[in-house]
């Protein structure tokens, strides 16, 4: 009932051109989000937390008076004295900063990433920084090849220690002077970021001229699958257009090469956003009925797809290379265009080379961008570095697509800080049915006896209820509501 008091959103002329959206602002957002809180219940979670040096159940004062209760009123009574200290502890242990870190270079995801230990929250480094509190971060595949020391840029290689994490979603918590004197950004401010590494943290500390505004109306997971996997889809469509001085792709055959996982998923979606009703994806085929009903694509078997597309092409989007782009071009037609955003097939069969990447991937690369015909090589990091404006103005328009539901990202995962790692082998090995998204304020599951008892929420802050168990009632378990 409050989502239907607000105006109706205009829809976008093309794909292209943007259109003013009159409800799209903060101020909005917020009115929304207060009537929200006002009106549902509030949960509060008592959970146990298993202390690192041994088993034992640590349990603060007011949850051990709750459960020492012999009676219903007592209990009530015991609960309502200590609502404020257990209201504190968890504030307390709230304030803390986690990160995940690896120290070396490794193909075993699961032998050098970890979670640091707890730390201070960081404060700007410098006057133009801003400390965000991040609420999801992506867990992608660029960040399993950075792991793995692929990097394409010789000029700038990760540095060691490094933290996955391409982009995240949050909310600024510190300003630096200068930030402060221009009043720009102001602490409370929901922002999106790309950056190469860091993400997958509780707190970053970014300069402001990497902030992009986040209306607060939508879903930190959601909005965090657009910064980096949305935008390489809108902006290889859009370089197509504008190269061919169209708007839409209308009466256009597209190819996808590699289309189950989160960049594929965000590739049709922003095909069909901009017209075209032929969309044809390669896929395994156990997927083939996935991508016809649920991407809405015409599936081609992963092995012999060429010989019944060879010629045909309008454009060609080519995520895996497995033969150098070879076959992809071939797929085009007289005047189409292959653009090639990603050497996923490449990555998994060979390993870390003299200049990071494997020299057969810097060649590639080269071959794309300046010896074949009719083709590109896009990078979605290399388009932020060399045009920041256009790159913020794109991405503020993919959330208002977001906004209005146009684009819809499907999130496979949401795992917590102790989970990348694991993230990091399901995607590895070619699992993942669209994003995976890291929620660093989400507590591990539960296990007792080797079976999940229950998760905590995905935010402190949204206060969702969960189940707490104690050694007293080991197998019980039971909801305190407020």
């Amino acid at each position: 009932k409050i989502m239907t008091t607000t105006k109706k959103i205009t829809t976008t002329p093309s794909f292209l051109f943007r259109s003013s959206d009159p409800t799209w602002n903060n101020t909005n957002d917020k009115i929304v989000v207060e009537k929200k809180k006002r009106i549902k219940k509030r949960f509060r979670l008592f959970r146990r937390k298993s202390s690192k040096s041994d088993s034992e159940t640590v349990i603060d004062e007011g949850e051990e008076n709750y459960l020492n209760c012999e009676n219903t009123t007592g209990a009530a009574a015991c609960f309502e004295a200590t609502t404020e200290n257990n209201k504190n502890n968890i504030w307390k242990r709230d304030k803390t900063q986690k990160v995940v870190v690896y120290n070396q270079f490794s193909d075993d995801p699961k032998a050098v990433l970890e979670v640091g230990a707890d730390a201070d929250i960081p404060k700007p480094a410098d006057e133009d920084d801003v400390v965000v509190k991040v609420q999801a971060s992506t867990v992608s595949y660029n960040d399993c090849a950075l792991r793995r020391g692929m990097c394409l840029s010789i000029t700038n290689p990760v540095c060691l220690p490094a933290t996955p994490g391409m982009d995240f979603v949050g909310n600024i918590v510190s300003v630096g002077t200068k930030v402060q004197q221009e009043e720009k950004w102001n602490k409370g401010d929901r922002v999106a970021v790309l950056i190469r590494t860091g993400g997958n943290a509780r707190y970053v500390v970014v300069p402001q001229s990497s902030l992009v505004e986040v209306p607060r109306s939508l879903d930190s997971a959601e909005a965090a699958c657009i910064v980096s996997t949305y935008m390489t889809a809108y902006q290889s469509i859009k370089s197509y257009l504008v190269d061919h001085k169209t708007v839409s792709l209308v009466e256009k055959k597209i190819l996808i090469i590699g289309a189950t996982g989160a960049t594929g998923h965000a590739l049709i979606q922003m095909a069909r956003q901009a017209g075209s009703t032929e969309v044809y994806a390669t896929a395994p085929n156990k997927l083939h009925r996935y991508v016809e009903s649920v991407l809405g694509a015409k599936p081609l078997p992963m092995e012999s797809w060429l010989s019944s597309v060879v010629g045909k092409m309008d454009l060609v989007l080519d995520s895996v290379c497995e033969d150098g782009f070879d076959s992809a071009q071939k797929a085009l037609s007289p005047t189409g265009s292959l653009i090639c955003i990603g050497m996923t097939g490449l990555y998994n069969n060979d390993t870390m080379g003299a200049f990071g990447a494997p020299l057969m991937a810097h060649w590639n690369m080269a071959k794309a961008e300046y010896f074949m015909s009719q083709t590109k090589f896009y990078d979605v990091w290399t388009s932020f570095n060399t045009s920041p404006k256009v790159f913020k103005s794109d991405l503020e328009h993919l959330f208002l697509l977001l906004r209005k539901r146009d684009i819809k990202p499907h999130v496979a995962k949401r795992v917590c800080l102790s989970e990348v790692s694991e993230a990091h082998v399901y995607l590895e090995l070619g699992e993942a049915r669209g994003a995976v998204v890291c929620l660093p304020w989400k507590r591990s599951p539960l296990v007792i006896g080797g079976v999940r008892a229950g998760e905590y929420g995905e935010d402190l802050h949204k206060e969702i209820s969960g189940v707490y168990c104690s050694e007293k009632i080991t197998g019980i378990g039971f909801c305190v509501c407020l």
